[in-house]
Protein backbone atom coordinates (compact mmCIF):
# COMPACT_ATOMS: atom_id res chain seq x y z
CA UNK A 1 0.00 0.00 0.00
CA UNK A 2 2.83 2.39 1.04
CA UNK A 3 4.35 1.60 -2.30
CA UNK A 4 1.20 2.49 -4.65
CA UNK A 5 0.87 5.53 -2.38
CA UNK A 6 4.40 7.20 -2.95
CA UNK A 7 4.77 5.74 -6.50
CA UNK A 8 1.35 7.66 -7.69
CA UNK A 9 2.80 10.61 -5.78
CA UNK A 10 5.62 10.50 -7.23
CA UNK A 11 4.84 10.12 -10.77
CA UNK A 12 2.34 13.68 -9.82
CA UNK A 13 5.13 15.75 -8.60
CA UNK A 14 7.43 14.37 -11.40
CA UNK A 15 4.60 15.42 -14.10
CA UNK A 16 3.59 18.40 -12.30
CA UNK A 17 7.33 19.99 -13.19
CA UNK A 18 8.00 18.23 -16.33
CA UNK A 19 6.62 21.66 -18.18
CA UNK A 20 8.64 22.19 -21.34
CA UNK A 21 7.05 25.57 -21.64
CA UNK A 22 8.86 26.60 -18.38
CA UNK A 23 11.71 27.58 -19.23
CA UNK A 24 10.85 29.64 -22.65
CA UNK A 25 7.01 31.06 -21.52
CA UNK A 26 8.31 34.57 -21.40
CA UNK A 27 9.47 34.01 -25.18
CA UNK A 28 6.11 33.07 -25.86
CA UNK A 29 5.23 36.06 -25.03
CA UNK A 30 7.36 38.34 -26.67
CA UNK A 31 6.53 36.51 -29.42
CA UNK A 32 2.99 37.48 -29.40
CA UNK A 33 3.86 40.88 -29.10
CA UNK A 34 3.84 41.57 -25.49
CA UNK A 35 6.22 44.29 -23.97
CA UNK A 36 8.01 43.76 -20.81
CA UNK A 37 5.28 45.72 -18.90
CA UNK A 38 2.90 43.81 -20.06
CA UNK A 39 4.70 40.78 -18.81
CA UNK A 40 5.54 42.09 -15.67
CA UNK A 41 1.66 42.96 -15.29
CA UNK A 42 1.15 39.12 -15.94
CA UNK A 43 3.89 37.64 -13.23
CA UNK A 44 2.37 40.22 -11.30
CA UNK A 45 -0.70 39.26 -11.24
CA UNK A 46 -0.02 35.30 -10.84
CA UNK A 47 2.45 36.26 -7.69
CA UNK A 48 -0.83 38.56 -6.30
CA UNK A 49 -3.49 35.83 -7.19
CA UNK A 50 -1.32 32.71 -5.52
CA UNK A 51 -0.81 35.42 -2.28
CA UNK A 52 -4.19 36.83 -1.89
CA UNK A 53 -5.78 32.95 -2.58
CA UNK A 54 -3.31 31.39 0.22
CA UNK A 55 -5.81 31.82 3.18
CA UNK A 56 -8.86 30.58 1.33
CA UNK A 57 -7.07 27.83 -0.45
CA UNK A 58 -5.45 26.21 3.23
CA UNK A 59 -9.26 26.37 4.74
CA UNK A 60 -10.90 24.43 1.71
CA UNK A 61 -7.65 21.75 2.52
CA UNK A 62 -8.23 21.50 5.89
CA UNK A 63 -12.23 20.87 5.19
CA UNK A 64 -12.18 18.96 2.21
CA UNK A 65 -10.52 16.02 0.61
CA UNK A 66 -6.89 16.73 -0.14
CA UNK A 67 -6.68 14.70 -3.03
CA UNK A 68 -9.47 16.25 -4.55
CA UNK A 69 -7.87 19.61 -3.93
CA UNK A 70 -4.32 18.75 -5.87
CA UNK A 71 -6.81 16.99 -8.54
CA UNK A 72 -8.51 20.80 -8.53
CA UNK A 73 -5.14 22.38 -8.65
CA UNK A 74 -4.19 20.94 -11.73
CA UNK A 75 -6.92 21.12 -13.70
CA UNK A 76 -6.95 25.15 -13.25
CA UNK A 77 -3.51 24.82 -14.53
CA UNK A 78 -4.60 22.68 -17.11
CA UNK A 79 -7.33 25.33 -18.38
CA UNK A 80 -4.84 28.14 -17.61
CA UNK A 81 -2.43 26.43 -20.38
CA UNK A 82 -5.37 25.95 -22.95
CA UNK A 83 -6.34 29.70 -22.58
CA UNK A 84 -3.04 30.84 -23.49
CA UNK A 85 -3.25 28.23 -26.73
CA UNK A 86 -6.93 29.29 -27.95
CA UNK A 87 -5.93 33.17 -27.11
CA UNK A 88 -2.64 33.94 -27.34
CA UNK A 89 -2.77 37.36 -26.28
CA UNK A 90 -2.63 39.68 -23.32
CA UNK A 91 -5.73 39.12 -21.73
CA UNK A 92 -5.22 35.51 -22.76
CA UNK A 93 -2.02 35.16 -21.22
CA UNK A 94 -3.48 37.18 -18.24
CA UNK A 95 -6.51 34.37 -17.66
CA UNK A 96 -4.38 31.65 -17.77
CA UNK A 97 -1.93 33.38 -14.97
CA UNK A 98 -5.01 34.31 -12.74
CA UNK A 99 -5.62 30.40 -13.11
CA UNK A 100 -2.10 29.21 -12.44
CA UNK A 101 -1.78 31.49 -9.05
CA UNK A 102 -4.80 29.01 -7.96
CA UNK A 103 -2.95 26.39 -9.15
CA UNK A 104 -0.29 27.41 -6.74
CA UNK A 105 -2.39 28.69 -3.91
CA UNK A 106 -4.52 25.23 -3.52
CA UNK A 107 -1.32 23.12 -4.37
CA UNK A 108 0.96 25.23 -0.82
CA UNK A 109 1.16 23.02 1.79
CA UNK A 110 -1.45 20.73 0.62
CA UNK A 111 0.76 17.99 -1.04
CA UNK A 112 2.98 17.65 2.29
CA UNK A 113 0.16 17.79 4.52
CA UNK A 114 -2.06 15.31 2.07
CA UNK A 115 1.62 12.79 2.33
CA UNK A 116 1.45 13.01 5.92
CA UNK A 117 -2.11 12.12 6.22
CA UNK A 118 -1.60 9.25 3.72
CA UNK A 119 1.50 7.94 5.50
CA UNK A 120 0.42 8.18 9.05
CA UNK A 121 -3.10 6.17 8.02
CA UNK A 122 -0.64 3.21 7.02
CA UNK A 123 2.13 4.06 10.29
CA UNK A 124 4.41 5.11 8.05
CA UNK A 125 5.00 8.30 8.79
CA UNK A 126 8.31 8.47 10.34
CA UNK A 127 9.04 8.05 7.15
CA UNK A 128 8.00 11.70 6.08
CA UNK A 129 10.84 13.42 6.07
CA UNK A 130 12.59 10.75 3.48
CA UNK A 131 10.06 10.94 0.93
CA UNK A 132 9.28 14.32 0.62
CA UNK A 133 12.92 14.95 0.32
CA UNK A 134 12.78 11.74 -2.92
CA UNK A 135 10.01 14.15 -4.20
CA UNK A 136 11.98 17.41 -4.25
CA UNK A 137 14.74 15.45 -6.09
CA UNK A 138 12.28 14.14 -8.73
CA UNK A 139 10.98 18.07 -9.16
CA UNK A 140 14.47 19.28 -10.05
CA UNK A 141 15.01 16.30 -12.70
CA UNK A 142 12.04 17.07 -14.18
CA UNK A 143 12.64 20.59 -14.77
CA UNK A 144 16.21 19.84 -15.63
CA UNK A 145 14.91 17.73 -18.32
CA UNK A 146 12.26 19.38 -19.88
CA UNK A 147 14.14 22.80 -19.74
CA UNK A 148 16.55 20.43 -22.23
CA UNK A 149 13.62 18.50 -24.05
CA UNK A 150 12.32 22.67 -24.65
CA UNK A 151 15.80 23.59 -26.99
CA UNK A 152 15.90 20.06 -28.91
CA UNK A 153 12.12 20.36 -29.48
CA UNK A 154 12.31 24.38 -29.84
CA UNK A 155 11.64 23.89 -33.57
CA UNK A 156 8.26 22.48 -33.30
CA UNK A 157 7.11 26.30 -31.84
CA UNK A 158 6.13 27.40 -28.84
CA UNK A 159 2.51 26.39 -29.29
CA UNK A 160 3.17 22.72 -30.24
CA UNK A 161 5.41 22.84 -26.46
CA UNK A 162 2.27 24.32 -24.79
CA UNK A 163 0.69 21.54 -25.92
CA UNK A 164 3.46 18.57 -24.68
CA UNK A 165 2.89 20.34 -21.18
CA UNK A 166 -0.84 20.32 -21.35
CA UNK A 167 -0.29 16.22 -21.99
CA UNK A 168 2.27 16.22 -19.02
CA UNK A 169 -0.14 18.21 -16.69
CA UNK A 170 -2.80 15.38 -17.71
CA UNK A 171 -0.50 12.57 -16.94
CA UNK A 172 0.03 13.92 -13.01
CA UNK A 173 -3.81 14.91 -12.77
CA UNK A 174 -4.53 10.67 -13.77
CA UNK A 175 -2.07 9.49 -11.19
CA UNK A 176 -3.67 11.46 -8.39
CA UNK A 177 -7.06 10.08 -9.65
CA UNK A 178 -6.02 6.93 -9.40
CA UNK A 179 -4.46 7.25 -5.60
CA UNK A 180 -5.89 6.75 -2.86
CA UNK A 181 -7.55 9.05 -0.68
CA UNK A 182 -6.61 9.83 2.94
CA UNK A 183 -7.96 10.96 5.96
CA UNK A 184 -7.37 14.43 7.33
CA UNK A 185 -4.61 14.25 10.13
CA UNK A 186 -2.23 17.56 9.64
CA UNK A 187 -3.22 21.02 9.01
CA UNK A 188 -1.78 22.80 6.60
CA UNK A 189 -1.61 26.09 8.89
CA UNK A 190 -2.53 28.64 5.96
CA UNK A 191 -5.64 29.53 7.64
CA UNK A 192 -3.19 30.55 10.53
CA UNK A 193 -1.02 32.81 8.18
CA UNK A 194 -1.89 35.86 10.24
CA UNK A 195 -1.84 35.21 13.32
CA UNK A 196 1.93 33.28 12.95
CA UNK A 197 2.85 36.28 10.87
CA UNK A 198 1.95 38.82 13.89
CA UNK A 199 4.01 36.20 16.34
CA UNK A 200 6.70 36.54 14.53
CA UNK A 201 7.10 39.67 13.59
CA UNK A 202 6.63 40.31 17.29
CA UNK A 203 9.97 37.96 17.49
CA UNK A 204 11.92 39.03 14.87
CA UNK A 205 11.34 42.82 15.97
CA UNK A 206 12.75 42.04 19.60
CA UNK A 207 15.70 40.03 18.10
CA UNK A 208 17.95 42.39 16.08
CA UNK A 209 20.00 39.52 14.99
CA UNK A 210 17.21 37.71 14.15
CA UNK A 211 16.11 40.45 12.38
CA UNK A 212 19.23 40.47 10.14
CA UNK A 213 19.17 36.89 9.47
CA UNK A 214 15.35 37.23 9.12
CA UNK A 215 15.80 40.44 5.90
CA UNK A 216 19.28 38.10 4.56
CA UNK A 217 17.21 35.52 4.01
CA UNK A 218 13.72 37.96 2.20
CA UNK A 219 16.68 39.09 -0.03
CA UNK A 220 18.28 36.30 -1.16
CA UNK A 221 14.64 34.48 -1.56
CA UNK A 222 12.76 37.31 -2.83
CA UNK A 223 15.39 38.92 -5.32
CA UNK A 224 15.66 36.03 -7.45
CA UNK A 225 12.11 36.90 -8.72
CA UNK A 226 14.48 38.43 -11.45
CA UNK A 227 15.09 34.86 -12.76
CA UNK A 228 11.61 35.29 -14.42
CA UNK A 229 13.53 37.87 -17.08
CA UNK A 230 16.28 35.31 -17.58
CA UNK A 231 14.86 33.97 -20.93
CA UNK A 232 14.16 37.69 -21.89
CA UNK A 233 17.82 38.53 -21.13
CA UNK A 234 19.24 35.98 -22.77
CA UNK A 235 17.32 37.42 -26.14
CA UNK A 236 18.02 40.49 -25.47
CA UNK A 237 21.81 40.25 -25.21
CA UNK A 238 21.49 38.81 -28.68
CA UNK A 239 22.34 34.82 -27.67
CA UNK A 240 20.16 32.16 -29.63
CA UNK A 241 16.96 31.61 -27.81
CA UNK A 242 17.14 28.10 -28.69
CA UNK A 243 20.20 27.98 -26.37
CA UNK A 244 17.96 29.48 -23.42
CA UNK A 245 16.50 25.68 -22.74
CA UNK A 246 19.76 24.29 -22.04
CA UNK A 247 21.00 27.52 -20.23
CA UNK A 248 17.73 27.02 -17.93
CA UNK A 249 18.93 23.63 -17.88
CA UNK A 250 22.78 24.59 -16.24
CA UNK A 251 21.36 27.40 -14.32
CA UNK A 252 19.09 24.43 -12.39
CA UNK A 253 21.90 22.28 -12.25
CA UNK A 254 24.06 25.21 -10.54
CA UNK A 255 21.03 25.89 -7.59
CA UNK A 256 20.89 22.39 -7.02
CA UNK A 257 24.70 21.95 -6.71
CA UNK A 258 24.69 24.78 -4.55
CA UNK A 259 21.93 23.33 -2.25
CA UNK A 260 23.58 20.02 -1.77
CA UNK A 261 27.08 21.57 -0.80
CA UNK A 262 25.80 24.12 1.23
CA UNK A 263 26.46 21.77 4.42
CA UNK A 264 29.98 21.84 3.92
CA UNK A 265 30.67 25.74 4.74
CA UNK A 266 30.62 27.83 8.08
CA UNK A 267 27.19 29.38 8.23
CA UNK A 268 27.58 32.67 10.48
CA UNK A 269 31.13 33.47 8.64
CA UNK A 270 29.81 33.44 5.34
CA UNK A 271 25.84 34.91 4.75
CA UNK A 272 27.78 38.80 4.60
CA UNK A 273 30.45 37.81 2.19
CA UNK A 274 27.48 36.08 0.00
CA UNK A 275 24.91 38.42 0.26
CA UNK A 276 27.03 41.26 -0.80
CA UNK A 277 28.78 38.76 -3.80
CA UNK A 278 24.85 38.46 -4.63
CA UNK A 279 24.30 42.30 -4.55
CA UNK A 280 27.46 43.19 -7.13
CA UNK A 281 26.78 40.19 -9.46
CA UNK A 282 22.94 41.11 -9.66
CA UNK A 283 24.51 44.64 -10.73
CA UNK A 284 27.40 43.50 -12.98
CA UNK A 285 24.56 41.72 -15.16
CA UNK A 286 23.02 45.10 -15.85
CA UNK A 287 26.22 46.17 -17.12
CA UNK A 288 27.17 42.53 -19.29
CA UNK A 289 25.74 41.42 -22.13
CA UNK A 290 26.36 37.92 -24.83
CA UNK A 291 28.25 35.26 -22.69
CA UNK A 292 29.70 36.96 -20.04
CA UNK A 293 26.24 37.94 -18.64
CA UNK A 294 24.65 35.09 -18.97
CA UNK A 295 27.41 33.32 -16.79
CA UNK A 296 26.88 35.99 -14.04
CA UNK A 297 23.11 35.09 -14.23
CA UNK A 298 23.96 31.58 -13.70
CA UNK A 299 27.01 32.57 -10.77
CA UNK A 300 23.97 34.38 -9.24
CA UNK A 301 21.82 31.75 -9.08
CA UNK A 302 24.23 29.30 -7.75
CA UNK A 303 24.97 32.16 -4.93
CA UNK A 304 21.92 32.95 -4.42
CA UNK A 305 20.94 29.37 -3.67
CA UNK A 306 23.73 28.16 -1.73
CA UNK A 307 22.54 31.81 0.62
CA UNK A 308 18.98 30.08 0.89
CA UNK A 309 19.98 27.20 2.60
CA UNK A 310 22.99 28.86 5.08
CA UNK A 311 20.30 31.60 5.68
CA UNK A 312 17.78 29.29 6.52
CA UNK A 313 20.00 27.00 8.80
CA UNK A 314 21.41 30.27 10.32
CA UNK A 315 17.51 31.10 11.30
CA UNK A 316 16.25 27.58 12.60
CA UNK A 317 19.83 27.57 14.92
CA UNK A 318 18.93 31.04 16.44
CA UNK A 319 14.75 30.73 16.97
CA UNK A 320 13.41 28.79 20.01
CA UNK A 321 11.62 26.12 18.37
CA UNK A 322 7.84 26.84 19.58
CA UNK A 323 8.23 29.73 17.06
CA UNK A 324 9.90 28.41 14.08
CA UNK A 325 6.95 28.38 11.88
CA UNK A 326 6.09 32.16 12.53
CA UNK A 327 10.09 33.02 11.95
CA UNK A 328 9.44 31.61 8.45
CA UNK A 329 6.12 33.08 7.98
CA UNK A 330 7.74 36.89 8.56
CA UNK A 331 10.39 35.17 5.89
CA UNK A 332 8.17 34.40 3.36
CA UNK A 333 6.40 37.01 3.66
CA UNK A 334 8.81 40.08 3.31
CA UNK A 335 10.01 37.68 0.63
CA UNK A 336 6.86 37.75 -1.46
CA UNK A 337 6.80 41.76 -1.06
CA UNK A 338 10.25 41.51 -2.24
CA UNK A 339 9.44 39.58 -5.48
CA UNK A 340 6.47 41.39 -6.59
CA UNK A 341 8.92 44.87 -6.11
CA UNK A 342 10.66 43.49 -9.22
CA UNK A 343 8.02 43.41 -10.82
CA UNK A 344 7.02 46.45 -10.77
CA UNK A 345 10.58 47.66 -11.55
CA UNK A 346 10.05 46.05 -14.87
CA UNK A 347 6.66 47.40 -15.47
CA UNK A 348 7.59 50.43 -15.02
CA UNK A 349 10.93 51.09 -16.91
CA UNK A 350 9.62 52.95 -20.26
CA UNK A 351 12.45 51.51 -22.30
CA UNK A 352 11.26 48.04 -21.66
CA UNK A 353 15.03 47.05 -21.12
CA UNK A 354 15.94 44.13 -19.48
CA UNK A 355 19.47 45.31 -18.38
CA UNK A 356 18.11 48.34 -17.09
CA UNK A 357 15.60 47.14 -15.05
CA UNK A 358 18.25 44.64 -13.41
CA UNK A 359 20.62 47.73 -12.83
CA UNK A 360 17.59 49.69 -11.02
CA UNK A 361 16.88 46.69 -8.75
CA UNK A 362 20.73 45.71 -8.68
CA UNK A 363 20.99 49.23 -7.44
CA UNK A 364 18.41 49.20 -4.25
CA UNK A 365 19.85 45.32 -3.15
CA UNK A 366 23.14 47.01 -3.05
CA UNK A 367 21.77 49.71 -0.92
CA UNK A 368 19.90 47.37 1.12
CA UNK A 369 22.76 45.31 1.49
CA UNK A 370 24.65 48.07 2.77
CA UNK A 371 22.20 48.81 5.38
CA UNK A 372 22.46 45.18 6.50
CA UNK A 373 25.93 45.32 6.63
CA UNK A 374 26.24 48.67 8.78
CA UNK A 375 23.80 47.52 11.32
CA UNK A 376 25.74 44.38 11.89
CA UNK A 377 28.59 46.11 12.04
CA UNK A 378 27.07 48.24 14.97
CA UNK A 379 25.83 45.34 16.74
CA UNK A 380 29.25 43.68 16.71
CA UNK A 381 30.70 47.05 18.54
CA UNK A 382 28.04 47.08 20.99
CA UNK A 383 28.64 43.67 21.60
CA UNK A 384 32.70 43.90 22.16
CA UNK A 385 31.49 46.89 24.12
CA UNK A 386 29.25 45.03 26.84
CA UNK A 387 31.68 41.89 26.80
CA UNK A 388 34.81 44.36 27.61
CA UNK A 389 32.12 45.65 30.54
CA UNK A 390 31.56 42.23 31.60
CA UNK A 391 28.54 41.90 30.39
CA UNK A 392 26.18 40.05 28.27
CA UNK A 393 24.77 41.73 25.18
CA UNK A 394 20.97 41.23 24.77
CA UNK A 395 19.61 41.73 21.41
Amino acid sequence: MLNSFVIKLRVYRFFDDFVIIYALYTLMFEGNGLSVSQISILLAVWSITSFLLEIPSGVLADKYNRRNILILAQTFRVMGFLIWYLFPNFWGFLIGFVFWGLKSAFTSGTLEAHLYDGLKSIGQERKYSKILGSLQGLSFIAILLSSTLSSVLFFLGYRNLLLLSIVSLVISILALVTSKTTKIVQSTQEAKYFSLLKEGLLNVVNNKKMFLLVLISSVLVGAMAVDEYFALYVNEVHLSISLVGYLFAGYSLLQALASVAAHRFETNKLLLPILGTFSVVLLLIGFSGNFVGVALFMLLAFIASLGQVLSSSAIQATTQSHVRATISSVSGFLAEILSFGVFVIFLLIPSGEIKQGIRIFGFIILIVTTAILITHLRLQTKERKYEKDGKKYNY
